[in-house]
């Protein structure tokens, strides 16, 4: 249950954070937003983000998709369900701020691809899983980047 009163959390985040922090403790930042092509690419029928080149492909095999969408998500039942959905995918819940905002920024410019993608009304040449594993795997090597990349989104402000 949600603790009560004038300074604390609204249930929503307290259940479904508080849920996913307690089962998953390796995710030390969880970011929650609805950024305008992320949240579009939810919305449609096929939510999935497909491996349609370089960047799109780095999420390959590390984004969890909660298909039974609960709107009541201040319910422990929609964090247990939201926890199930992510099981051992990362994308967003990361053990740094830096490496979850890293996550986050690329993971809407992959989402704005497959959008705009979509938009042509063309088919999508999506990559084979053995070349959207390799390349996701070959994107490991610059999570070090993160903090890097971090500091200077924030230079820049």
């Amino acid at each position: 249950m949600y603790r009560q009163g004038g300074n604390a959390p609204a249930p929503s985040p307290w259940v479904v954070h508080g849920r996913l922090h307690r089962e998953i403790p390796a995710a030390r930042v969880i970011l929650h937003c609805h950024s305008a092509y992320g949240t579009t690419l939810a919305s449609l029928e096929e939510t999935t983000l497909l491996p349609i080149d370089n960047n799109t492909a780095r999420f390959w095999g590390r984004v969890g998709y909660n298909l039974e969408f609960d709107l009541n998500s201040d319910s422990a039942a929609e964090g247990a369900h939201l926890t199930q959905a992510m099981g051992d995918n990362t994308v967003l819940a990361c053990a740094t701020l830096a490496d979850a905002f890293e996550d986050l920024y690329f993971f809407e410019k992959a989402a704005q691809t497959q959008m705009l993608a979509f938009s042509s009304g063309k088919p999508l040449a999506v990559l084979s899983d053995d070349i959207a594993k390799a390349t996701a795997e070959g994107w490991k090597s610059y999570r070090g980047m993160a903090q890097r990349h971090f500091n200077y989104f924030k230079s820049a402000l």
